[in-house]
């Protein structure tokens, strides 16, 4: 992921009770431990009834991550996207998943990139 000070990234933020914080970030410091980093960003709640932005931990890739494509078309993105798997399952389903969220969650955020990367790799999909 390329981090940049303008870009907007829509996401959902999960409080976890103080008593699990502890084990709930051990657990995910494992699980992307492998080229991904922890980052504190400010959050800003789409309804800002009784939500003032705050900041949280989100976990970002980083070009040391083995899989990190680089720079790459949209073409050779779907294509990995398509095709790999890894231990939490096919990439593929995770990008229909987030898709599919983006849509239901953030219905006026049209997300070019996304839906054009998963338009190509349902397409994809359907040849393997």
């Amino acid at each position: 992921m390329y981090v940049q000070s303008w870009a907007i990234v829509w996401g959902v933020a999960y409080e976890i009770a103080s008593e699990d914080a502890e084990s709930v970030r051990n657990h995910l410091d494992y699980r992307e431990k492998g080229g991904y980093k922890s980052v504190t960003v400010q959050f800003h709640p789409i309804s800002t009834e009784n939500k003032s932005p705050f900041e949280l931990t989100l976990y970002i890739g980083t070009e040391d991550n083995p899989f990190f494509l680089g720079p790459a078309s949209m073409d050779e993105m779907a294509k990995q996207i398509a095709e790999a798997e890894g231990r939490s399952g096919r990439n593929r389903d995770y990008l229909f998943n987030l898709a599919d969220a983006m849509r239901t969650l953030v219905p006026g955020a049209d997300d070019v990139h996304l839906f054009q990367l998963e338009a190509k790799v349902r397409h994809l999909s359907t040849h393997i």
